[in-house]
């Protein structure tokens, strides 16, 4: 039998949380970022210190050796604090985290994925706006962008959009919210 790590036991935590471990690096820690202020919100809402005081013994046990881990996400103090507050948070709670970042990283992957192909860097200010309709105009604002890219990612690269294409895309779509 194997061992399984905490975030593998919800398969949606697991899938946000292995995105997020093969993301650029950058895209990686503005993730960090925005998990550790989920986290940090959930926490408060559940009683902050009051609510980590009154874990249980073996989140405890395993919060105290996350301070001597080398894994992936402690090379940011960021990401460290925000996966060592996920990791105090109820199953629900982690899941209802995962619900929120699911659909953004999906579009930041594919991204990604558009860049490296291209031969060009992410933007952080694309990534800035997928997280912005993600989660103020809501997941459904989110997915009609990650259906928009799916159709302009299969479509040849415009020679007069020097930008490129995603941000020509998001430019569009902020002129037409307006």
């Amino acid at each position: 039998m194997s061992q399984r790590r905490w975030y593998d036991i919800d398969p949606r935590l697991s899938k946000v949380v292995h995105a997020m471990e093969f993301m650029n690096r950058d895209s990686q820690f503005y993730f960090g970022d925005k998990l550790y202020e989920m986290s940090e919100a959930l926490l408060a809402q559940r009683g902050g210190d009051e609510y980590l005081a009154n874990l249980d013994a073996k989140k405890k046990e395993g919060l105290t050796k996350a301070r001597s881990k080398h894994r992936w996400y402690d090379r940011n103090e960021s990401l460290h604090k925000a996966f060592n507050n996920l990791y105090a948070l109820s199953g629900q709670d982690r899941r209802e985290i995962a619900v929120q970042l699911e659909t953004p990283i999906q579009i930041v992957e594919g991204y990604e994925r558009h860049c490296n192909h291209h031969g060009s860097k992410p933007e952080m200010r694309v990534i800035e706006e997928i997280l912005r309709s993600s989660f103020i105009e809501g997941r459904e604002r989110a997915c009609k962008l990650y259906a928009l890219y799916l159709y302009d990612y299969s479509q040849p690269k415009h020679p007069e959009a020097p930008e490129g294409l995603w941000t020509n895309l998001l430019k569009s779509l902020q002129k037409a919210m307006s």
